[in-house]
């Protein structure tokens, strides 16, 4: 009984290692993935394999901007769109808040007429130029787009 047992347990076991080692032989590639799953949010580290892609889209200048942060890629309308963070480039969700922050109205008090707030206190993911009427934050309107998932689409380009 017991020698059945173990043999049944070395069957499960062989099956697993097969399967793993199949499983490993075809690593799903980012444009297979981004077919079958169309469109999400999910950011993930650029693999090596895409790199190449990724310096022609962006052009190596725009690679260093955002050195050390590395470039980022996600799935969108079935292909594969890269963004590389760094100095004014933002690659999370945009904000399209009309509305001007706190930080943004303690700037205005402090440097009325200013005619810019810097990025630093609006953050970079604000779609909008922002300036000092007076005291008070002024919306300019935006200067950048967003896709349809509300990044700004500048800032992603389709690799693959």
């Amino acid at each position: 009984m017991i020698r059945y047992v173990f043999a049944g347990l070395a069957a499960v076991g062989l099956m697993a290692a097969v399967l793993t080692t199949v499983s490993l032989v075809h690593a799903e590639t980012p444009a297979e993935l981004c077919q079958r799953v169309g469109t999400d949010n999910e950011f993930r580290p650029v693999p090596h394999a895409l790199m190449d892609k990724v310096m022609s889209a962006f052009g190596a200048h725009d690679l260093s901007k955002g050195a050390g942060k590395g470039p980022i890629w996600r799935c969108m309308a079935g292909k594969v769109v890269a963004c590389v963070p760094g100095g004014e480039r933002y690659c999370g969700r945009a904000d399209t808040q009309v509305m001007a922050t706190s930080d943004s109205t303690d700037f205005c008090r402090t440097h009325p007429g200013s005619t810019t707030i810097p990025t630093a206190v609006t953050g970079r993911d604000t779609i909008f130029k922002w300036s000092c009427d007076g005291d008070t934050p002024k919306n300019g309107g935006p200067v950048r787009t967003v896709d349809p998932r509300g990044f700004v689409a500048d800032y992603w380009r389709v690799i693959d």
